[in-house]
């Protein structure tokens, strides 16, 4: 992947990058909700390049569709560019491609 000029590796992975939009408290002085953004990264461990790939090819159609795509995750991390990141496990696939 190719980020900010710089070549990352991310090993045997898929990320899914995801906006959230997260309302707060109605501001008193503009009377508008407050929002904010919060970027989410999902890595998805794999064992080979080839399951990478199979996972892959299986959720772009759902995120396509907007479909919900469920997974099980450990605690988030901050990355140094203000995202979060989060090492997942989608068991239904990942046995399903093996």
């Amino acid at each position: 992947m190719l980020t900010h000029g710089q070549n990352v590796s991310y090993g045997n992975s898929v990320r899914v990058v995801t906006t959230n939009i997260i309302e707060g408290d109605i501001d008193p002085e503009t009377n508008a909700i407050s929002t904010r953004q919060e970027i989410l990264n999902l890595k998805i461990l794999c064992q080979t390049p080839q399951e990478a790939g199979q996972i892959a090819n299986t959720l772009n159609p759902l995120l396509a569709k907007g479909e919900p795509i469920y997974f099980s995750g450990g605690l988030p991390s901050r990355k140094q560019d203000g995202s979060i990141e989060v090492v997942v496990e989608m068991p239904k696939l990942t046995k399903a491609s093996k």
